[in-house]
């Protein structure tokens, strides 16, 4: 009992001198640690200057007798557990030296290192800390160290300032883009004969490229920072889309322009003389009021009827437009196409309205007017489209859907996917490909996709546009401007051989 009053005597000494560096020294702290088998130590805490964004916390330990004499101990060590650091606004805080352990031990001196956010609500912090002491011999039993430690009746609180001017802003560097070939002119500009050609592109960013497409199609990466693509052509004026993604997410866009003087494929569509046929479908009004009206189905529509009209190779004769239909309807549009269309047309469907993804059952479908919310039975099913699409007997179909999770309609879920392609020529071989306004998501009533994809239409000045160019073109636009992520691709088992869509501009047809 003895042993054990002069114990807590000496004990309270300590802490009585512990108070007193507190009031002698107002840029250093002291704390005192100690064990019951009779070791102790005198921690002092310097408070480091703020360095940018970093601040250092110096911490060092004079080890001393029972006498309060220093002497040298090399046996034991002081520990700072992470979760012993109580530190306000922490969601801010971001801590060097615990990204590998969660507890620190030193001898002598040990800098603590914390990182502040520059988005930190208020300008100060305060930092607690709560000391351990322990022989280094027993180390590797710190799992157990409650049975070690003797906590002090007080923890040290330093308080930080923040001086925001002090940060540093890192503003990301965008990657650096060098397309090696085609060779290009002082305009971006290159010139071929040929309509398969392949680009290769050096892409370098100090973070690292995380990925490089052409067109929307991520391109094969080589050694050295070489990205290489194969890319198609329309005869005429062709647009190429460069895009490189570095691992922070800092992109970089570089537009090229080659023009294909290989008209070959020009003189086969102009001499198959194919028809192109339009069925545009949109409703606005549902007769089930539990179904939500919509307000620019029908202007949407309209206007690409219209922009089709006046400046491609779309004849009215062969074009129509369905307003509010019931599902009877469009079957039976459907059904006058399958008996008209033949395998030199091409046909375009556009659909704007509502649609629906079942998740149960992984069904997609559009609603038409007469759908009823309580059930399915006027509902149209995706798969019911994809059928007709199939057996309509078209040389090139393209889908442009512009409905809430319409990318279910898809071979695959993502935009232009690498596939195989062995074709000749884009016109030549059959396609059936969709564009659509979104994936399996929500679309807003008020149409962006549909606002860029006819002013692409209306800007172009290309004689020949492939649909895939077409998309390419506006999809980032959309993008920038609306939450949803507009999708490209093959329309999955309706006999898609790898071809493509082209409008025509009248202008050209009516030279030839």
């Amino acid at each position: 009992m003895k042993k054990l009053n002069y114990f807590m005597v000496r004990l309270l000494i300590l802490i009585c001198i512990q108070s007193f560096c507190f009031i002698i020294s107002a840029q250093e702290q002291k704390q005192i640690v100690g064990t019951s088998d009779g070791k102790y130590g005198i921690i002092t805490i310097n408070k480091g200057l703020q360095q940018q964004d970093t601040v250092n916390l110096h911490l060092s330990v004079q080890w001393i007798d029972e006498n309060l004499k220093p002497v040298e101990d090399n046996s034991s060590v002081v520990i700072l557990d992470k979760n012993n650091i109580k530190i306000s606004q922490q969601e801010y805080i971001e801590w060097d030296n615990f990204t590998a352990k969660d507890f620190v031990y030193f001898n002598k001196s040990v800098d603590l290192k914390f990182k502040i956010d520059d988005e930190i609500e208020r300008d100060e912090i305060d930092v607690s800390l709560d000391f351990g002491f322990l022989d280094m011999s027993r180390l590797s039993d710190y799992n157990e160290k409650d049975a070690f430690l003797l906590k002090q009746p007080q923890n040290i609180t330093v308080n930080y300032e923040i001086n925001r001017d002090l940060f540093v802003k890192v503003i990301p560097t965008p990657p650096t883009i060098k397309i090696i070939s085609p060779v290009l002119d002082d305009e971006n500009k290159a010139y071929t004969p040929k309509s398969d050609i392949e680009i290769s592109i050096n892409a370098s960013d100090e973070n690292g490229i995380n990925l490089v497409t052409v067109n929307s199609k991520d391109a094969v990466a080589l050694p050295g920072g070489i990205y290489k693509s194969k890319l198609r052509l329309s005869p005429g004026i062709n647009k190429v889309y460069v895009m490189a993604v570095d691992n922070d997410g800092s992109l970089t866009e570089e537009e090229i322009t080659i023009h294909c003087s290989d008209y070959s494929i020009a003189a086969d569509m102009l001499l198959k003389g194919g028809k192109y046929y339009g069925l545009f479908i949109a409703i606005e009004n549902y007769q089930d009021n539990k179904i939500n009206d919509l307000d620019n189905a029908v202007d949407d529509a309209k206007e690409l009827y219209e922009t089709l009209l006046a400046n491609y190779t779309f004849e009215e004769k062969n074009m129509k437009m369905l307003v509010d239909p019931k599902r009877e309807d469009i079957v039976i549009a459907l059904d006058e196409l399958s008996n008209t269309v033949t395998d030199k047309d091409n046909l375009l469907i556009f659909y704007a309205g509502h649609g629906h993804w079942e998740e149960k059952t992984s069904i997609g479908y559009w609603l038409p007017t007469d759908a009823k919310r309580s059930n399915t039975a006027n509902w149209f099913r995706n798969s019911t489209l994809r059928d007709y699409i199939s057996s309509i007997n078209s040389n090139h179909t393209l889908l442009i859907a512009d409905a809430c999770f319409t990318g279910s309609i898809f071979k695959t879920r993502r935009a232009f996917a690498n596939s195989s392609i062995a074709i000749e020529k884009l016109y030549n071989l059959p396609s059936r490909k969709a564009m659509t306004s979104g994936t399996l998501e929500e679309v807003p009533d008020r149409s962006v996709f549909v606002e860029y994809l006819i002013k692409r239409l209306k800007d172009n000045p290309e004689i020949y546009l492939s649909s895939e160019t077409l998309f390419t073109s506006f999809r980032t636009a959309v993008m920038n401007n609306s939450p949803n992520l507009p999708q490209y691709g093959e329309i999955n088992n309706t006999g898609d051989e790898g071809g493509d869509f082209i409008f025509i501009r009248k202008k050209a047809a009516e030279e030839n």
